[in-house]
């Protein structure tokens, strides 16, 4: 006996594992050794801990500017037909 679903899903979308998945674990690995240098240097200069967690937030805060000029670079430079409606590259 087998039973039929009134809903229909949409078929899924596959891509390869390694093609955004590793990217997003190399960057979070890189930027768990960034912050982590920071922190060991600033505390090895005996830098107060309130000091210490404002340097960490500028850099924080730098790196997600520059990252976000960088992808908004990617999309305005991508070529025409590789850009879809959502402004991502396919």
């Amino acid at each position: 006996m087998t039973s039929t679903s009134t809903l229909s899903q949409p078929p899924l979308s596959v891509e390869p594992a390694c093609s955004a998945d590793a990217g997003r674990a190399w960057s979070a690995l890189l930027g768990i050794i960034v912050i982590q240098s920071i922190s060991n240097g600033l505390t090895l200069l005996n830098m107060s801990s309130s000091l210490r967690y404002m340097i960490t937030g500028c850099v924080l805060a730098i790196a997600v500017i520059v990252d976000s000029l960088a992808r908004q670079s990617r999309v305005s430079h991508a070529a025409p037909d590789r850009i879809s409606i959502q402004g991502f590259r396919t």
